[in-house]
């Protein structure tokens, strides 16, 4: 009967690992093809323009993803990271991008510290903020870096 249980239990638990999804390299242009939609934000007291998530973006929420771009340290202890399809002085906080072209990263390993605007691989869990009105709307958790090879970074 214990051995039973025990392999039920193993079993609940690969099954539920087993659901989440694994896409690979996801391209920004794919996170940029949100559209938007004057709404009433009632917390403003305003019109804004709310996101529309495709059902192709919607399907990525939830799964484990790698993405490639420039890191933008948020404050000086390298703690809090955003990634960007661009680097730093074209990035959506100056103007040149938009909410779907900058990403959170919650790091599996905090303690990792990276240049302003070096060039990098991630892989984590995509949380897709349907709900954002400013953004980001993209969260990557438990993200690692991936190496990349030769090959990889000239196709970039």
């Amino acid at each position: 009967m214990k051995l039973l249980l025990s392999s039920l239990v193993v079993l609940l638990c690969l099954s539920a690992y087993a659901q989440q999804t694994t896409i690979g390299l996801v391209k920004w242009s794919t996170l940029d093809s949100v559209t938007y939609s004057e709404m009433f934000v009632k917390e403003w007291g305003d019109y804004m323009a709310v996101p529309v998530f495709p059902e192709h973006v919607k399907q990525l929420n939830g799964s484990q993803i790698e993405v490639e771009g420039y890191v933008i340290p948020l404050d000086r202890s390298g703690r809090m990271m955003m990634l960007s399809a661009r680097p730093n002085a074209e990035c959506f906080f100056c103007g040149k991008g938009s909410p779907t072209s900058v990403m959170k990263l919650a790091f599996k390993h905090p303690s990792v510290r990276y240049e302003m605007d070096a060039y990098k691989r991630f892989r984590g869990k995509l949380i897709v903020d349907k709900e954002s009105v400013f953004g980001p709307f993209y969260f990557l958790e438990q993200a690692e870096e991936v190496e990349v090879g030769l090959e990889a970074m000239v196709n970039r």
